[in-house]
């Protein structure tokens, strides 16, 4: 489980993702959203709609993993001048993968809690 700080981090984190990516479906909440329900979440269909929102959001984490992973493969081959540049890039995006990924499993995890949440509410 989530400590109060992780959650925090974890909804911060969220509020960038959303206010940089398009909106991805009508599950996706908005920061103000996302923060007003995590006040008030007491009812099956509140826990189910932020579980919905980290689902949604899982799922673009995962595809923007993969993206920037298959960015680094193209950055090690690109015949680019100063070499060290070129590795720069690559582990740039190599990085950025691994925490993307590591992000869509913390979400997945809020998903999954806040299942958990709503069979036990009312």
């Amino acid at each position: 489980m989530f400590t109060v700080r992780q959650l925090a981090r974890l909804v911060a984190m969220a509020g960038l993702l959303a206010a940089s990516t398009p909106a991805l479906t009508a599950q996706t909440l908005s920061p103000d959203e996302i923060a007003s329900l995590l006040d008030t979440a007491a009812t099956k269909e509140d826990h189910l709609k932020l579980a919905g929102h980290y689902a949604v959001e899982a799922k673009q984490l995962r595809e923007d993993a993969i993206r920037h992973d298959a960015m680094a493969s193209r950055y090690k081959k690109l015949p680019a001048r100063p070499s060290a540049l070129r590795e720069h890039m690559a582990q740039h995006c190599s990085k950025l993968a691994t925490s993307l990924s590591s992000a869509s499993k913390e979400a997945d995890e809020l998903a999954s809690a806040h299942r958990e949440m709503a069979k036990d509410s009312k």
